[in-house]
C-alpha cells in the first residue's frame, strides 16, 4: 500500500504545483523551497490505523491501512465515512484534489465495481473526469 500512496503523493504534488501556477502565477515564480513545503507539499504520515495525507501544514485525507479505502477527514485525525473517495488502487491525484472540497463529486465519481461503505452513489469515472477537463 505504501507505493500507492508515495504514487499519490506524486501526483498530488503536480497537481498542487499546477493549480499554484494557474491560480498565482506571481507566487509561483518566486516561492521558496521552504514556503512550497510549509504550505502546499503533499505528505503521508502513518498512524495505527490510517495512513494521514497532509497537503502543506493541513490534513486531507485518510486512508485506512486495512481496506486501502480514502476518506476525507472531518478534523485531524477523524476520518469521515461521509467523505469515501474510493480505493486507494483506483483514483489518482487529480481525482482526489477535486474530491477535497467538493463531497458529491466525491460520492459521484467512484467506479461501479469498487466496494466501499454502503450507501454511496456511483456513476461512471469518465464523466466527472471531462467535467473538469482531464482528457481519459
Amino acid at each position: 500500500m505504501m507505493q500507492e500512496i508515495d504514487r499519490l503523493i506524486g501526483e498530488l504534488e503536480a497537481v498542487e504545483r499546477g493549480r499554484i501556477a494557474r491560480e498565482y502565477p506571481a507566487l509561483s515564480d518566486t516561492m521558496t523551497p521552504e514556503a512550497w513545503t510549509m504550505n502546499y507539499k503533499p505528505t503521508a504520515k502513518v498512524k495505527s490505523l490510517y495512513v494521514n495525507i497532509d497537503i502543506g501544514d493541513s490534513g486531507a485525507w485518510m486512508v485506512e491501512k486495512s481496506t486501502g479505502n480514502v476518506f476525507g477527514i472531518r478534523g485531524y485525525g477523524v476520518a469521515d465515512r461521509r467523505k469515501y473517495c474510493g480505493r486507494i488502487e483506483n483514483i489518482d491525484g487529480v481525482l482526489l484534489a477535486r474530491c477535497r472540497w467538493t463531497l458529491p463529486t466525491c460520492r459521484t465519481a467512484i467506479p461501479k465495481d469498487t466496494p466501499g461503505p454502503v450507501g454511496v452513489a456511483e456513476r461512471n469515472i469518465d464523466s466527472v473526469y471531462s467535467t473538469i477537463g482531464v482528457a481519459v
